[in-house]
């Protein structure tokens, strides 16, 4: 008789990417894939990323900090507990500091990153991400 295999084959990371500027957006989506495969969605918004994240579930969200209407704080604030088993990670233009890197810590993200250091900051944090799922 066979029996089922121990190993489990590793699904692939899903990844919405949240970004008011477009140019941001299609930049992570575009490295996300070429370096890692993984074929992200985007959002322009925060209420766009819920009602996204409402229908379809996603491993990871990355997050702009500094957009328009909804900030990327806010987003977390109301994601993060309606979406408990999805990582959230923030990332700013701004130069990151240890204070700012706590806060969004506390609020529950898991990591902030500077998007000058998309690569290699993001993509070994989703290439653990990915290796853990």
């Amino acid at each position: 008789m066979n029996k089922p295999s121990a190993s489990k084959e590793k699904l692939p990371l899903s990844v919405l990417v949240l970004d008011d500027v477009p140019t941001w957006r299609r930049l992570v989506k575009s490295i996300l894939e070429s370096e890692l495969g993984i074929s992200a969605v985007v959002a322009s918004n925060g209420q766009e990323a819920l009602e996204i994240l409402k229908s379809t579930p996603f491993d990871v969200v990355v997050s702009d900090l500094n957009m328009p209407g909804m900030s990327g704080i806010q987003f977390l604030h109301r994601a993060k507990p309606a979406f408990p088993r999805t990582k959230f990670v923030i990332m700013t233009a701004d130069a990151v500091t240890c204070t700012m890197s706590q806060e969004c810590m506390a609020r529950g993200a898991l990591a902030l990153v500077a998007k000058d250091e998309i690569d290699p900051s993001l993509l070994e944090l989703l290439r653990n991400l990915k290796e853990s799922n």
